[in-house]
């Protein structure tokens, strides 16, 4: 825009300029200075989002509390009026997606009826009897029986 005012001519100041650019892009920079008196791109025009910051946010905490609904039970539980898509787009842009859960062992009737047994038999043992056990294998279990994958809304990072 210095060069700009100083010759006040577009034929002037392409010469100039570090970069060759076409007189039309020149043209355009000028013409919107006058108009704004600022260089910076504004938002195109288009339609208006239909989720409010408000039920974006509505929305991020519904998939946040419930992880295992699905995307169409979010969709018409909290933003009814909004397309499947448009919530799995705006969950994207959070970087929130579905991801498949971890498959855990099974408790079974008698595997709870030894975990009792080894809990009531250990059950006295000091903090002193504890420290001197080695620990070689942890994992969870799950208590219900699911044959089908189960999903959940996470982030990479809770993934």
């Amino acid at each position: 825009m210095g060069l700009w005012k100083v010759h006040q001519s577009v034929a002037k100041v392409l010469p100039q300029l570090t970069y060759l650019r076409q007189d039309s892009v020149v043209r355009k920079f000028i013409q919107r200075w006058q108009q704004r008196r600022d260089h910076y791109d504004h938002p195109t025009p288009g339609h208006p989002s239909k989720v409010s910051g408000r039920d974006w946010r509505h929305l991020l905490r519904a998939a946040k509390a419930n992880r295992s609904q699905t995307l169409h039970e979010l969709t018409q539980s909290v933003t009814p009026n909004v397309s499947v898509r448009t919530v799995k787009r705006i969950l994207a842009k959070e970087h929130i997606k579905k991801w498949q859960a971890k498959k855990r062992p099974k408790l079974t009737k008698d595997h709870a009826a030894e975990r009792l047994h080894w809990a009531l038999r250990y059950a006295d043992w000091t903090e002193e009897d504890w420290k001197r056990v080695i620990w070689s294998d942890e994992c969870s279990v799950e208590k219900r029986k699911d044959p089908r994958t189960v999903w959940g809304f996470r982030t990479a990072y809770e993934k």
